[in-house]
């Protein structure tokens, strides 16, 4: 009886045991990638659920630990979170210790799955004298620089660049209308400039960028995503700010061997998610990139793409952009792996002077003189898709040149383009080797170039006051192309009608090579008075010259 009853004690313990377990919450989460800035904080969410007991909302909350009214909180999922694991709070108190919690609803119950403190930096302050202060910022990019002194940078060894790279910078940097002269940008990261990359919060102001060099040699090349920019690379943030900044006898010389779409170029920066105002990049300058493979590319005399939180205001940015498409063929009829060249994929590439690519973008008050050359495009097909790939009908090498905009889906006001467009020697040439089997689609050029903007579906009341002064445009293509579109002012802007009436024109003499002998573009209003047309008072009649 003994037994039995021991027997049936274990039993009950057993089932007292499952039905305990039934009712414990085991998922929990962790934080990874930790970034505390000064008035934000990021990180990434790993959640850990082998039950699946958090397959509802989840909830993310911040609170003040000194004050329970003050927090803030955000839903998400497991699957959210699975696809982008990062999590970013905003607006928050200098230097304040906060709690965050991650709780979810299960078996009718509030579960937590993690509860943690978290804080956010303090304000350091800090003066840069010589030419080594500079180059330690790296050691700490939350902090407030102060630029005290001009630095040249003549003397730096390469190695030298390499180890103070800055990388993602988050603080401030005033540069006191001094001059930094003679850097030269050694790193081997996608985000290449004088700031690598300018994060949430960063800002910087009031600086000279005098003989700075950026370029890569065939053994460096770029053979992934790329940013690239005098000042920075990449601005992934809305809240940066840049504002005073001057851009003198620096050069950009990159070779690109990337079917990455992220590949973005400009003289200022690569990239723009914020503000820029009170810019100068003076005619002095020069971007050159060479292209041996390719995807998306958008390139700009100031900065390759935009993004809708982005707005430019007072910039006076000149310059010289030169593209260039190098590919080769087999080599002696011989099929070679070395060949470079399409392999049955779609080309993008964007060229213009203001913006590669500004994704309504707030646009004012600005004067581009930017001289855009794409004098060699000569695209080779060395590989085919096949029929598993089902690639059938026309794939599009689509080229896009603009003296502004490579397109444009907002209002555009106060802006004046004065630059010359050459676009020549542009030619498909097919170099499938025997044994390849024969593609079942064909390689169609589409090219569009305008003085404002290559392409656009906007209407007139979108373009307010707008005029393109002098210079010219020439467009010469050799292989047989299905859709070249030019124009004076738009390449393709179907919903555009032209008239003395317009907020838009020209002045000066324009000399196009679509236009005959013409140097006055048919029907479009001459702007002859900049004063009458854009205010005697005005940010453009101030500044241009």
């Amino acid at each position: 009886m003994k037994k039995i009853g021991s027997l049936v004690v274990a039993i009950l313990l057993v089932v007292t045991l499952v039905s305990c377990n039934k009712n414990k919450f085991y998922a929990t989460a962790e934080l990874e990638n930790i970034d505390n800035g000064k008035n934000d904080i990021t990180f990434d969410v790993k959640i850990e659920d082998p039950d699946s007991q958090a397959d509802g909302n989840l909830y993310v909350k911040l609170t003040n630990a000194n004050d329970s009214s003050d927090y803030k909180e955000k839903t998400t999922t497991k699957e959210e979170l699975e696809d982008n694991a990062e999590m970013s709070f905003y607006s928050l108190k200098l230097n304040t210790r906060y709690k965050l919690s991650i709780t979810t609803t299960w078996n009718d119950k509030t579960q937590t799955l993690l509860s943690t403190e978290i804080s956010t930096r303090d304000e350091v302050e800090k003066s840069i004298n010589t030419v080594q202060e500079f180059l330690e910022i790296k050691n700490d990019l939350y902090a407030t620089y102060n630029l005290l002194a001009d630095l040249d940078f003549s003397d730096i060894t390469d190695e030298q660049f390499k180890t103070g790279d800055i990388g993602t910078f988050r603080g401030v940097f005033n540069g006191n209308d001094h001059t930094i002269k003679n850097y030269k940008v050694v790193t081997t990261s996608n985000s290449v400039g004088l700031f690598g990359q300018l994060s949430s919060e960063a800002a910087v102001s009031d600086l000279v960028i005098d003989g700075l060099k950026i370029s890569n040699t065939e053994d460096t090349k770029v053979t992934g995503s790329q940013y690239v920019g005098i000042l920075y690379g990449q601005s992934s943030s809305s809240s940066v700010k840049i504002s005073k900044i001057t851009i003198k006898n620096s050069d950009i010389n990159m070779i690109v061997n990337s079917s990455s779409s992220y590949v973005r170029f400009g003289l200022l920066g690569g990239t723009l998610s914020g503000s820029a105002s009170d810019i100068v990049v003076e005619d002095n300058n020069n971007l050159n990139v060479t292209f041996n493979r390719l995807n998306k590319v958008y390139i700009g005399g100031l900065i390759g793409a935009t993004t809708s939180t982005a707005s430019i205001n007072k910039v006076k940015n000149g310059g010289n952009v030169n593209v260039k498409v190098v590919q080769n063929g087999h080599k002696d009829g011989e099929k070679d792996i070395t060949a470079l060249g399409l392999e049955g994929d779609a080309v993008s590439l964007n060229v213009a002077g203001l913006i590669g690519y500004p994704e309504e973008t707030k646009i004012d008050n600005v004067i581009t003189k930017t001289k855009i050359d794409l004098s060699e495009m000569t695209f080779y097909e060395v590989k085919s898709k096949t029929d598993k790939d089902n690639v059938k009908g026309d794939v599009y090498i689509d080229i896009n040149v603009a003296g502004l905009l490579g397109s444009v889906s907002d209002k555009i006001s106060n802006i004046v383009y004065a630059g010359d467009i050459s676009v020549a020697n542009a030619r498909f040439i097919r170099d499938i080797k025997e044994g390849e089997e024969t593609p079942k689609y064909n390689y169609e050029m589409l090219m569009y170039v305008g003085g404002f903007v290559s392409h656009t579906e906007l209407h007139n009341e979108n373009f307010k006051n707008v005029v393109r002064v002098g210079g010219t445009i020439f467009v010469e293509v050799q292989s047989k192309s299905k859709v070249v579109k030019t124009g004076t002012l738009f390449g393709s802007a179907s919903n555009i009608s032209y008239s003395n009436s317009n907020l838009f024109g020209y002045q000066g003499i324009i000399v196009d090579s679509f236009q005959g002998n013409n140097t006055a573009p048919v029907g479009m209003r001459e702007v002859t008075d900049f004063a009458s047309f854009f205010g005697e008072n005005s940010w453009i009649v101030t500044k241009y010259k």
